[in-house]
């Protein structure tokens, strides 16, 4: 599907879960800007050849930012949700980085090249909020990865990781707990936390060990969030 619209601000809400969730923004097209299209699962959005001079906006869905290398495995480098940005419009970019976003389940995403993009900027006031708004929150997002990185522990930055992934991804438990994530590996997990799958598992069996987390079929229930506070600040260090 595609259609002429621009994005527009819409303000956080609380998931029945306790967390609270941004919702899936809401659409106008008061500017005419840009461009909406629909995604099916795995689809590719953008990669490098193609994303150079275009701004990315996930209306509704998930889409993975995967890095690629020849030779070398697949890496997940972000999950992104609703109301997120990737792509490039800054024409200076010298960015060569092999990263691919790709659509997990069904996904709408808004575009704007340069030249729309100054245009929402120039004419769309409510447009322009949404999109500073998107940028602050993954400022945020990524000053906070970047701080556990460089000071905490794996089973810090891992608890740190699974509260965020339950804000930004998270549905109700239906298996008992307070938070459920659907579609997340171990592997997953490891890429967005900086250490070893095989680390990662040990830690993660822990945490069931302790009843902070818990497995229903490929379903990882969070079932203790203080638990996982209290690990995140680094005081829970194996």
């Amino acid at each position: 599907m595609n259609s002429n619209a621009s994005p527009s601000a819409a303000g956080p809400a609380s998931h029945s879960n306790g967390l609270s969730v941004a919702p899936a923004p809401r659409l106008s097209s008061p500017s005419g800007y840009g461009e909406l299209k629909s995604y099916r699962p795995s689809e590719v959005i953008c990669e490098p050849s193609d994303r150079t001079g275009r701004l990315y906006r996930i209306q509704r869905g998930r889409v993975r930012i995967v890095r690629t290398a020849k030779g070398a495995r697949r890496k997940l480098v972000s999950l992104l949700s609703a109301g997120d940005i990737f792509g490039e419009a800054n024409e200076r970019s010298t960015d060569s980085l092999t990263d691919v976003a790709e659509s997990e389940g069904d996904s709408e995403i808004w575009s704007a090249s340069r030249e729309e993009l100054r245009a929402v900027l120039a004419t769309d006031g409510q447009a322009g909020l949404a999109l500073l708004n998107s940028f602050a929150a993954q400022v945020r997002t990524y000053r906070q990865r970047l701080n556990g990185l460089l000071g905490l522990d794996l089973r810090a930055r891992l608890a740190q990781t699974l509260l965020s992934l339950g804000e930004a991804h998270g549905d109700p438990c239906l298996h008992g707990g307070r938070v459920e994530l659907r579609r997340i590996s171990q592997q997953d997990l490891a890429d967005l936390v900086g250490g070893s799958r095989s680390f990662v598992s040990t830690l993660i069996n822990e945490m069931k060990r302790d009843g902070t987390v818990a497995n229903a079929g490929r379903v990882l229930c969070l079932l203790d969030l203080d638990a996982l506070a209290h690990a995140a600040g680094g005081e829970n260090s194996p």
